[in-house]
């Protein structure tokens, strides 16, 4: 499923709670403060609502590959770790030979949101993370040195 529609289906999932609340206050009052143009206005207020949380949610999280050369894995793997645990949170780590993926630990947040992946070929990681995480990829240093963009 694809990062826009897993975040419309959670916003979607809000929105309907959101109606059903509303669908039991007024079949609660009896429907004496019902009006048409209540339940148009709190439709659209909601459906609004679900489709620019999606848009705004998805623009943030939209995933993005970024190639970088590496000359040390495990130091490039520890400071990215030490980034994903401090800044974005992940902290469940899970590693294979030539990759690394960093999680929430969290089923559904794990689910929802996009994952935080280091792939390694020879001298090259092909990094796959949230659009909003490339620039600490792209800042991050070690060593000092700078990470080298192969493109993007």
């Amino acid at each position: 499923m694809s990062t826009f529609n897993r975040y419309l289906l959670h916003f979607g999932m809000i929105g309907t709670a959101g109606f059903a609340i509303f669908v039991a206050l007024v079949s609660v009052d009896g429907g004496i403060l019902f009006s048409p143009s209540m339940l148009i206005t709190t439709s659209l207020s909601i459906a609004c609502f679900v489709l620019f949380m999606t848009l705004f949610f998805y623009v943030w999280a939209k995933p993005v590959s970024v190639t970088v050369r590496v000359e040390e894995k495990q130091e490039f793997v520890k400071a990215v770790k030490r980034i994903a645990r401090i800044k974005w949170g992940r902290k469940t780590v899970v590693e294979s030979d030539d990759s690394v993926s960093f999680r929430y630990g969290n089923k559904y947040k794990d689910w929802l949101v996009t994952p935080a992946e280091l792939n390694f070929n020879e001298d090259k990681c092909v990094v796959s993370i949230p659009s909003n995480y490339e620039e600490d990829i792209l800042r991050l240093k070690f060593n000092h040195k700078h990470i080298d963009k192969i493109e993007n």
